[in-house]
C-alpha cells in the first residue's frame, strides 16, 4: 500500500517541480501508482484526481493499520516525544486520517515512515466512529470547523491550513464527516439538491462562474477567494458591509448537500 509520508503533498500537472499544481494530498492519505518514475510517479488520489507527486512524499509497501482516527484541529503539532523540550517534526492538516494508539493519558501514537513515532495531543484528534453524521439538525458542526480557517490564504489547489482553493477547502470540510464531493466546482455542482436562492440555509453550496463557497445564513457565505485574500465570509445582501456586487450578481446555482 502507498500513502502520503509527508504532512501536506502537491500533486501536479507534470512530473516536474514548476508544473502546475492540480490539488494537494494530506497525510497518510492512499495513493494508487499509476505510472513509476525515477523523480515523479503518476498517482490516483481516493477522489479519482489523477496527476504527479515526487516520490520523496510518499511511501510504498507501507501499512501503518485502518485509520481509527481523524485530526480535528486546523493542524496537529506532532513531536518526537523526548522529554523536557520536545521537537515538532511535523504539522498534521486537517482532517487526516490516521491509525494512532495510546502513548499516555494526553497523547497518542503514531508510526510514520518519514519520521519514526510521532506524538500529538489527544484534544487535536477525534476517534472515526465518534464523528456524527451530518443532517441538517448538526449544520453548527460543520460551520464550526469552516470558521476555524478563517484568515488563511487562498493557494491554487490547496487543500490545507498552508492555504485553499474554493473547491478544495469545501472538498475537505465535507469530507471531515464522511461527505464525499468531487474534487472540482464543475463537478461539486451537480451533486446534492437544486435550491432556490430565496430558500438558502445554512450548509448549502454556493455556485458562481468558476467559484464555490458554503452557506452560513440565508444571505453570508465563507469561501475561499483570490479577492478576498483567502478565506473570508462575504454577503449576497447589498445593505451589509460584506457584500460583493459581482458573486451576488454572479449566483448560478445552490445546491442542497445535507439532508434531514
Amino acid at each position: 500500500m502507498t500513502r502520503v509520508a509527508v504532512n501536506v503533498a502537491d500533486i501536479r500537472a507534470k512530473p516536474k517541480f514548476k508544473s502546475e499544481r492540480l490539488t494537494q494530498a494530506v497525510f497518510n492519505e492512499k495513493l494508487e501508482i499509476l505510472e513509476s518514475g525515477d523523480e515523479y510517479s503518476l498517482v490516483r488520489l481516493p477522489d479519482g484526481y489523477e496527476g504527479y507527486i515526487n516520490n520523496r512524499f510518499m511511501a510504498e509497501d507501507y501499512d501503518q493499520g485502518e485509520a481509527n482516527y481523524l485530526i480535528s484541529s486546523v493542524y496537529a503539532e506532532a513531536t518526537d516525544g523526548s522529554s523536557g523540550n520536545p521537537r515538532v517534526l511535523t504539522l498534521l492538516p486537517f482532517a487526516s486520517q490516521i491509525h494512532a494508539v495510546d502513548h499516555d493519558d494526553s497523547r497518542l501514537r503514531i508510526n510514520s515512515p518519514r519520521y519514526g513515532a510521532l506524538l500529538i495531543d489527544k484534544c487535536n484528534a477525534i476517534p472515526l466512529e465518534r464523528i456524527p453524521r451530518l443532517v441538517s439538525g448538526k449544520v453548527q458542526l460543520l460551520l464550526d470547523n469552516l470558521f476555524k480557517f478563517l484568515g488563511v490564504p487562498y493557494l491554487w489547489g490547496g487543500k490545507s491550513f498552508f492555504g485553499f482553493d474554493c473547491s478544495g477547502f469545501v472538498q475537505i470540510n465535507f469530507a471531515f464527516f464522511g461527505l464525499k464531493l468531487p474534487r472540482d466546482t464543475k463537478d461539486q455542482i451537480k451533486m446534492g439538491t437544486e435550491i432556490d436562492r430565496k430558500d438558502i440555509k445554512p450548509g448549502d453550496l454556493l455556485f458562481f462562474k468558476r467559484h464555490v463557497g458554503v452557506a452560513v445564513s440565508e444571505d453570508e457565505y465563507i469561501h475561499s477567494s483570490v479577492s478576498e485574500n483567502g478565506v473570508h465570509i462575504n454577503s449576497l445582501n447589498a445593505k451589509k458591509p460584506n457584500y460583493l456586487k459581482s458573486r451576488s450578481i454572479g449566483l448560478k446555482a445552490v445546491r442542497r448537500i445535507i439532508e434531514d
